[in-house]
């Protein structure tokens, strides 16, 4: 059962209000997370060996992901889960039990909110499928192994622009994309940050860029092109934060000091919230995420990099130990998709999907027409969805602090272990 239900379009800028809650997450952080918690006990010989490793595989190739849902955990004082529990086991429950508090909420969609969102969402999509191959085709290539690996089962319905896709790999490909961008207009309705796991972000982002030959697969190429189309542009924020701790290295650490399994380093991920250094680098992290004025957020970056520091000092751990990802903001204001906001809006937009009508908390009024939005999209594809009501559009990434292949090596033998003993 739901702890929350939106019923309404303007009940998404509550959740920006409420402030326990600061990010709208991804289910596919959701799902990393939950396929290591359940833990790979396969017995012993090559045949448990192999399956053990089959297992494993799609959380040590994503092991940002895996980084991102504990660093959730830890720096969130709650989390929404918009019925992932549908799909899944209920994450929640599990998460929860062993915290001893609600922290990961699960949230319902109404289908009175739901069908307008994807259909919306659907129609955004056909709209790029006029210019051509809406995901450039060695990005395509990567998603149905992807999702395959993960045994991701949300496959949204796309019945509306099926017919116009030649094959069963655009289909698939048209269902992560629709996936990917319902959650993205959950974010820009909230005005919540975006949180997408390392993996999919570059896919996302690649898949988003202008790009018809030498598409980029590297971490740090495809980033490199995010800041490029950004330059200059009016309302947009990109913005690295500053050294932000990444918590699974410590907590594996310390697991494994008493030979634990994941509902161990769960409980260590509990502990850890609950220290004072990291509740206060909880309450100044918001305030760094909260405003899209990058200048008016200066005092509160500065605040940042010393409570982390404060983070690392009370660990007893250094600042390198912990800096395993970077964070970063990549989104865009009102400002991004006009000078006209609040009711000066009006006149060019119609009500927000279901004939909803009024302003939203925040942000503009109604669903902002496509024409309005046409500059902003054009500078990343997918950042900001038509005809949905709009406050905000932020994405929340992380990158790599070292090389990809540094990171993925010093956590994932140990990382693992602990999987392989389980829930103890």
């Amino acid at each position: 059962m739901a702890d929350l239900v939106i019923t309404r379009f303007e009940a998404w800028p509550q959740l920006f209000s409420d402030p326990g809650f600061e990010v709208v997450v991804d289910p596919v952080v959701y799902r990393i997370g939950d396929l290591f918690l359940t833990g790979g006990r396969y017995g012993r010989g090559s045949e448990a060996r192999r399956l053990a490793d089959q297992s494993w595989s799609p959380i040590g190739e994503d092991i940002g992901a895996l980084v991102t849902f504990f660093d959730l955990l830890v720096l969130n004082e709650r989390v929404p889960a918009f019925d992932y529990s549908v799909t899944f086991n209920p994450l929640s429950a599990r998460v929860n039990k062993v915290g001893g508090e609600r922290i990961i909420y699960d949230v319902g969609v109404k289908p009175e909110v739901y069908n307008p969102t994807r259909k919306a969402v659907v129609a955004h999509l056909h709209d790029r499928m006029a210019g051509g191959p809406f995901v450039p085709a060695p990005i395509a290539d990567q998603i149905p192994p992807y999702l395959a690996e993960i045994r991701y089962q949300w496959a949204p319905n796309i019945s509306e622009i099926e017919a116009e896709l030649p094959d069963d790999r655009s289909r698939t490909v048209a269902r992560f994309v629709v996936g990917h961008l319902l959650f993205a207009g959950y974010a820009q309705m909230s005005g919540l940050p975006h949180v997408l796991s390392p993996r999919r972000g570059r896919l996302m982002a690649a898949a988003g860029l202008p790009v018809h030959h030498g598409v980029p697969f590297t971490e740090a190429v495809v980033w490199d092109r995010v800041g490029e189309r950004l330059t200059d542009a009016p309302g947009w924020r990109d913005e690295d934060l500053p050294w932000t701790p990444s918590f699974l290295p410590y907590l594996l650490q310390q697991t494994e000091k008493h030979r634990g399994g994941t509902d161990t380093l769960l409980k260590h991920a509990m502990d850890l919230r609950n220290k004072q250094s990291v509740e206060k680098y909880r309450k100044v992290r918001r305030e760094a995420l909260g405003d899209d004025d990058a200048e008016k957020t200066v005092d509160a970056r500065l605040d940042l990099a010393d409570a982390a520091t404060k983070v690392a000092k009370d660990l007893d751990r250094d600042r390198e130990e912990l800096a395993y990802t970077r964070s970063f903001v990549v989104g865009a204001g009102p400002k991004a998709i006009g000078e006209l906001t609040g009711a000066g809006m009006g006149a060019v937009i119609g009500g927000p999907p279901g004939g909803v009508a009024g302003a939203l908390a925040g942000g503009l009024v109604g669903a902002v027409a496509e024409e309005v939005l046409r500059p902003a999209t054009e500078r990343l594809w997918g950042w900001i969805i038509g005809r949905l009501p709009f406050v905000n559009a932020r994405k929340l990434l992380s990158r790599a602090a070292r090389a990809e292949m540094e990171v993925g090596a010093d956590l994932s033998e140990l990382a693992k272990k602990v999987w392989r003993r389980g829930p103890s």
